[in-house]
């Protein structure tokens, strides 16, 4: 292992995280000896003002009361041995996530982004990582002379530049590999990953409604988690915020997230804007109460929306766990990828959060393993 290695991770989502969190505990194995520090160092980059990726929270304030949605993914799954006895098996243990009704689902305790926050966190405290919120990663170059990575990122806060020589570089979201405006990696940067991943691997839209009622639709007893939109519906699903382990009940309201399908969103987002904001939101509506079937649906207190042009993939990276470029120590991961390779699981339906924490990991073992 180099004297003093320098890794990059750009994205501080359930992949990202998980990447630097298993490079940490790898890397430390690896020391000389009894008393040696391993000496290596990881920054870990992310656009956004807090961690989380699709497991970030939304605030909402209003008359003084602040109510607490998981606006990205209202909940995951866990599909896969593997994951249900590893990473999620951890989480669960120190309460940080709790299974949601009967079946595969789950949510993070006492927010969806709470294991995040715990990776964020042990990751500051090893003394080995840190972590940089609100930085946009522009550009990220190869020196084939030194070997090394420079990373340029704009501070959110200032707009002034960051150069970091990086001796790994982790990019845990396609768009920062994919030709579009998002993108760090030069095309034939990108060419030399293997598995390649292909230029036309899109997302998803969706149009969530975050929605709070000042007295509950449901009682306790008859209250759902879950509710599905009718064949031809806009909304493809509901979740009730308040129905979730570990949450706090603001101000006794009801809270709930409610999510179009996606060609609602194609019909009504212009990239990351609404064409009609106000259309947009009570067409969503009315289909929600339409579902509930409660006429005080149609009358919410908190009544929000939220516009996201790349909620999920549409295709995935079959038989692979993540991207990896083995000669220049530059990986990719993210929820993107397929992650097959487990015997006896079923991986065609892995997504979201689980696939994205096994691609994180796997992709770490690949850089750990290079450098090793």
């Amino acid at each position: 292992m180099s004297a003093s290695l320098k890794i990059g991770v750009v994205g501080a989502g359930v992949s990202g995280l998980t990447c630097a969190t298993t490079l940490v505990r790898l890397l430390c194995k690896k020391k000389k000896g009894p008393g040696h520090k391993a000496n290596f160092h990881i920054v870990v980059l992310e656009w956004g003002r807090g961690v989380g990726g699709r497991t970030a929270q939304r605030r909402v304030r209003k008359d003084g009361v602040e109510y607490k949605f998981d606006h990205a993914a209202p909940y995951f799954t866990a599909k896969t041995d593997a994951f249900r006895t590893g990473l999620l098996a951890d989480w669960i243990a120190n309460g940080l996530a709790a299974p949601f009704g009967d079946g595969d689902a789950y949510v993070g305790t006492p927010s969806n982004h709470a294991p995040c926050k715990a990776m964020s966190a042990a990751l500051e405290a090893s003394g080995y990582a840190e972590m940089r919120l609100g930085r946009h990663a522009k550009s990220a170059v190869y020196n084939d002379d030194e070997g090394t990575w420079r990373l340029t990122a704009t501070r959110r806060s200032d707009g002034l530049d960051e150069v970091l020589e990086l001796d790994a570089l982790c990019l845990s979201d396609k768009l920062l590999v994919l030709p579009n405006e998002y993108a760090v990696l030069s095309p034939d940067d990108a060419a030399r990953l293997l598995p390649p991943i292909p230029q036309h691997l899109g997302s998803r839209g969706c149009v969530v409604l975050l929605l709070a009622y000042r007295q509950p639709l449901f009682d306790d007893s008859s209250r759902p988690r879950v509710l599905t939109g009718r064949p031809g519906s806009v909304l493809d699903v509901a979740v009730c915020e308040s129905a979730k382990p570990g949450r706090g009940n603001d101000n006794d309201a009801e809270l709930w997230t409610v999510r179009s399908t996606a060609s609602f969103a194609e019909r009504h987002l212009i990239g990351e804007s609404l064409r009609d904001e106000t259309a947009a939101k009570e067409e969503l509506l009315g289909a929600f109460s339409a579902v509930v079937g409660v006429e005080s649906a149609s009358s919410p207190h908190v009544f929000e929306v939220f516009a996201w042009d790349h909620s999920q993939p549409v295709d995935m990276i079959s038989g692979a766990s993540c991207s990896l470029d083995a000669d220049r120590r530059l990986g990719v991961c993210g929820d993107f990828y397929g992650v097959g390779g487990v015997g006896g699981d079923d991986d065609d339906d892995v997504h979201g959060v689980e696939a994205s924490a096994r691609s994180g990991d796997a992709l770490a073992r690949a850089l750990a393993d290079a450098f090793l």
